[in-house]
């Protein structure tokens, strides 16, 4: 590549691209929706196929009275092993598993909330989530424009054949905030981020450590906790813990304090290599936030939200993550037109990415969204 400056003509270094046999899942799922935090009106569930560029709707808000609709999370990068949060009016769990659709309520009395943050359980059976008081908070100073953090938060596993919601005491401990619960590929861990509770006047002292118990999938057991991070004696906090499908690696945020990291952007991805424990910082991060993330099915592509742009509106990146470890430049979710980042106003949520198309469709969602949900039972703590 050659440029004329000054009347004269310079050479840039070659640039050589390597174009890797490795194919990405051929799907990728997000939620669009404003970034700001003042009002939200229309939002949805996309699928985006990766071979070319058509987009097609899971679920639109539109269809639902225009409510709120998050955390979408699939089983094993698996479409046909799927569910998602409806808000409000149709408050549930919409759960897809086994070609049946259904729509649970996991608020019992003797949790805090319905279900907010999840993973599947790689048998399909079971589902780990946070159960949160979440709370908004808005700053004075322009550097920082929201926070969001828990006052009160536990883990649950919602057993999806008996209907039934389990725990046990490392998990809702009264002292401390636990979140953000991650199953190992194998099942027999459930990873978590947990931090000692503090008043609310100290939301900026609240740092997150990653732990993991060890679980029995034959009958819902829980058991041993080991500390697999612990960052928060050096000012550092953890959300977002993923592990490879090889269970070799974990990819989580850390930040100065709080689990929120999309409004932190200090927040970076960092890699804990399983087998040595030694942590990195791969050449994955922006000045700006680095957030949400998924591995791909075959653990060598890395999905993840990042403001790098312009640290307000949220877009898919992806990196080829390759058999030594090493992750490679990163690069946006490709669209038709190379302008298109510029005119569109909105933020892509949670990226996922799965294998096949979602067969799934709006009208076919509406009908289950608007029912009445079904009750979990809860089981009480081991």
């Amino acid at each position: 590549m050659f440029v004329k400056k000054s009347q004269q003509w310079g050479k840039y270094n070659t640039i050589t691209n390597y174009v890797t046999p490795d194919s990405i899942d051929k799907y990728l799922v997000y939620r669009l929706i404003e970034p700001g935090f003042e009002i939200w009106n229309k939002m949805g569930i996309y699928q985006r196929n990766l071979e070319n560029f058509k987009e097609t709707p899971v679920m639109l808000n539109s269809l639902s009275d225009d409510n709120c609709m998050n955390c979408h999370t699939f089983c094993k990068n698996n479409s046909n092993t799927m569910m998602f949060h409806m808000r409000g009016k149709y408050g549930g769990t919409i759960i897809y598993s086994n070609k049946n659709l259904t729509k649970i309520n996991t608020k019992t009395e003797n949790s805090i909330s319905a279900g907010v943050y999840s993973s599947w359980h790689p048998s399909g059976n079971y589902i780990a989530y946070s159960v949160n008081d979440i709370v908004q908070s808005f700053h004075a100073i322009p550097e920082k424009k929201v926070e969001v953090y828990d006052t009160l938060s536990d883990i649950i596993v919602y057993d999806i054949d008996k209907n039934m919601i389990s725990t046990c005491e490392t998990l809702s401990d009264p002292d401390r905030l636990e979140t953000f619960p991650t199953w190992s590929p194998d099942g027999r861990y459930l990873y978590f981020c947990s931090a000692k509770k503090q008043p609310v006047i100290k939301f900026n002292q609240i740092r997150y450590d990653l732990f993991r118990i060890a679980f029995d999938p034959e009958n819902c057991s829980f058991g041993a906790v080991d500390t697999i991070c612990s960052v928060s004696n050096q000012g550092q906090s953890i959300s977002f813990p993923r592990i490879s499908p090889d269970n070799k690696y974990l990819l989580f945020c850390m930040f100065d304090y709080g689990n929120f990291s999309i409004w932190h952007s200090e927040s970076d991805l960092y890699l804990l290599d399983l087998t040595t424990g030694k942590t990195s910082l791969p050449e994955l991060n922006s000045p700006n936030t680095e957030s949400f993330h998924n591995w791909s099915s075959t653990g060598r592509w890395i999905v993840f939200s990042s403001r790098r742009e312009d640290g307000l509106y949220t877009r898919p990146y992806f990196s080829y993550f390759d058999s030594s470890g090493q992750a490679h430049k990163p690069f946006v979710l490709p669209q038709r037109t190379p302008g298109y980042y510029f005119n569109f106003l909105k933020s892509y949520n949670l990226p996922e990415l799965v294998t096949t198309r979602i067969e799934l469709n709006p009208r076919k969602l509406t009908k289950v969204t608007k029912s009445l949900p079904i009750n979990a039972t809860f089981k009480s703590k081991d």
